[in-house]
């Protein structure tokens, strides 16, 4: 095979590959706070769309899951934590509620 047949085939292969696309490698933020995480792929250039797993609290929230919906959209389920502060008004609220039962 001469030169210019090599350079034929090597085309031809090349021709037949798929074409590969770049697309933006997003951080893994599964188990941030709700906040950071959000932020954090702002920064690298996604948006972010959240989905809550239950009613909405006035608790801070976390990162459950992550799924990329676009090549630019990143999908970010939270839970809110909930965080009892020993000396909150809640928790007497809470133990009074317990006693009661």
């Amino acid at each position: 095979m001469n030169k210019k047949e090599m350079s034929k085939e090597s085309n031809k292969e090349e021709a037949n590959e798929p074409i590969k696309e770049e697309v933006k490698s997003a951080p893994d933020m599964v188990g941030y706070w709700l906040e950071e995480a959000c932020s954090l792929l702002e920064q690298a250039g996604f948006k972010v769309a959240v989905v809550a797993t239950g009613s909405p609290r006035p608790y801070p929230a976390r990162v459950l899951r992550q799924r990329l919906l676009h090549e630019d959209l990143i999908e970010l389920t939270k839970a809110d934590e909930l965080y009892l502060d020993p000396s909150s008004d809640e928790k007497e609220v809470r133990d009074d509620a317990l006693q009661d039962n």
